[in-house]
């Protein structure tokens, strides 16, 4: 009888003990780059967007064999109760010209997408230093756009290219 009040008692633990869902935490996230004119040396910027109370990092992948392990950056932007937008400056020198794929993917989108709910995640950006590229294009616009349901919603999206 013990034995089965343990067990019970473990059981009933594991289901009423709460925890952070692992899921539903990412928000979005970009990556920029620009190259050090005259070198293969690469300044990264990883702007993240992730759930008010997530306490989440990226395994960052260079797309060379390289990468960095639990990395999230500064936080420049906090929504009380909605989510935290942190900004990342990373710097790699390559050995070629490449192309190459920098990267970072994880689980899990958020819950209640219509599209691949709780499915991976990747954010990617094509690096290739060849033809004396100065850099990716980037967006300016905000990280997190709120849009109303039911109505035409509309937003200008401000991009640029170094080249």
């Amino acid at each position: 009888m013990k034995k089965f009040l343990l067990i019970l008692v473990t059981i009933l633990a594991f289901f009423l003990n709460p925890s952070s869902a692992e899921a539903s935490h990412f928000r979005y996230g970009q990556i920029t780059w620009t190259r050090v004119p005259g070198t293969r040396t690469v300044n990264f910027t990883i702007t993240t967007a992730w759930r008010h109370d997530a306490s989440e990092y990226i395994n960052f992948n260079y797309g060379d064999g390289n990468w960095e392990a639990g990395v999230l950056g500064t936080e420049i932007q906090y929504v009380a109760n909605s989510y935290r937008v942190y900004e990342l400056h990373l710097t790699h020198t390559y050995a070629t010209d490449g192309p190459f794929v920098a990267y970072f993917n994880d689980c899990c989108r958020i819950s209640t997408l219509q599209n691949a709910p709780d499915g991976y995640y990747t954010v990617s950006n094509n690096v290739c230093l060849s033809n004396n590229n100065q850099g990716s294009p980037s967006c300016t616009s905000p990280t997190v756009i709120e849009m109303k349901a039911g109505v035409l919603n509309q937003y200008q999206l401000l991009a640029s290219d170094p080249d």
